[in-house]
């Protein structure tokens, strides 16, 4: 009975020590992403705060297309096609769950 003590302590500390490196790894993975995380969640606030205050956009694209209509053109067909992936996207990923 001593002996299965002996061997469950010992398994128990191997886990502890796996654990233990487990976490290291994880806190190192972690710091890696802390600079992208830290741009996503900026991001994601600008978007929130645009969508609160809409006149803001909305006059930054008059604007634009005021002073130069040919590139507001371009821009506006690259955002309709962005605007239609995000839409598709968004269906997709309603559809399966």
């Amino acid at each position: 009975m001593n002996g299965k003590m002996n061997a469950l302590a010992l398994h128990k500390k191997r886990l502890l020590a796996k654990i233990s490196r487990q976490r290291l790894d994880i806190a190192h993975e972690a710091r890696i992403l802390k600079g992208p995380l830290a741009a996503m969640d900026r991001g994601i606030s600008i978007a929130r705060y645009l969508c609160k205050h809409p006149l803001i956009p909305a006059l930054a694209t008059a604007t634009f297309f005021v002073i130069k209509p040919a590139h507001a053109f371009k821009w506006m067909k690259r955002g309709w096609f962005l605007w239609g992936l995000y839409k598709n996207a968004r269906r997709r990923l309603s559809e399966n769950g």
